[in-house]
């Protein structure tokens, strides 16, 4: 136990979590045209990552300090999927 009660886990929680990217609400929320905004116009930069073997709550802090509800997961530097906010809370929820 850590200090407070926590528990902490000696091997990371893997969530297996799947994002579909959807530029049109940041070409919406910013009055662009979608037909003629390319994505680069509206993505984040620099992007946040973090290393897939990480503990979940790593990720939520790095959420919280970035105001970010998405990171990019990598594995060797190289990113192999996004994990968001809604990803974590459908994991610890039970729903699918």
């Amino acid at each position: 136990m850590e200090a407070g009660g926590a528990a902490r886990h000696k091997q990371p929680i893997v969530c297996r979590c799947h994002y579909r990217f959807d530029p049109a609400r940041e070409v919406a929320a910013n009055g662009l045209d979608p037909n003629t905004t390319v994505v680069e116009n509206c993505m984040r930069t620099p992007v946040v990552t973090i290393e897939d073997g990480r503990p979940t709550i790593d990720a939520v802090r790095m959420m919280k300090e970035q105001g970010s509800r998405h990171l990019a997961v990598t594995q060797d530097g190289q990113i192999i999927g996004v994990v968001s906010v809604s990803n974590i809370l459908r994991h610890y929820s039970g729903v699918a």
